[in-house]
This record gives structure tokens, sequence and C-alpha cells, in this order.
């Protein structure tokens, strides 16, 4: 996992805008979709990075096996970084993705200035 900068969305978003709005209306990705790898080599090609080991303090939850450990570890946050991968056959879908939610505005009550 890789943290992204503010600016490397602005940009991408600037240089292909259109595209990325459109795919952003599927429920779920499609082959001909953009993802967020997108957005991380961007910033690997504008030398927007610092290297670190993503093994230390860091932890990714296939939600489809592990919602119960990834809610935990939002509301415990355990971990610097979490990685949350979604799934269509996720047991109980809406439950999870509101305790998940739920999780985050316990530990995040405000709105950062991105979502504003």
């Amino acid at each position: 996992a890789q943290p992204y900068l503010k600016s490397t969305f602005e940009e991408v978003w600037d240089y292909a805008g259109e595209r990325l709005t459109a795919v952003s209306t599927n429920r779920f990705r499609s082959p001909e979709d953009y993802t967020q790898e997108l957005f991380r080599t961007w910033q690997i090609c504008r030398s927007n990075f610092e290297p670190y080991n993503t093994y230390k303090n860091t932890k990714m939850f296939p939600l489809i096996l592990r919602s119960k450990q990834a809610i935990k570890a939002i509301y415990d946050q355990q971990y610097q970084l979490v990685c949350l991968n979604d799934n269509a056959h996720i047991r109980n879908y809406t439950q999870v993705m509101q305790e998940i939610e739920k999780a985050f505005k316990s530990i995040l009550p405000e709105k950062s200035t991105f979502e504003l």
C-alpha cells in the first residue's frame, strides 16, 4: 500500500476527469475501469513518494474473510495504514459496510477539508 497525496488526485482528475467520473459510477470494477493503480503510478512517475516498509504497522483485510477483524482494527487504531478489500460476494454486505462506516465515524468524527 502507498499513501496518496491530495495533489495527485487533483492532477489525475484534471487529466482524466471525464473517464474517472464515468468509471466511478460503477458499483464494482470492470476490466476497462481505471483503478487506484493509476494514482499510485502517477505519483511514482512524478517522484512523489517515500519508500517505506509496508509490512511495518500496516494491515490488509480481505473483507470477504476478515470483516470483523478489520472493524476491530479500525476502532482500536492498531495500524497506521489499513487496506480494506471489498468484494461482490461479502456475506451481509450492507451490514458490513455500515459497521465499517460507523467505525470510521467513531475515530474520525469530523470531515476532512477534502470531503467538504
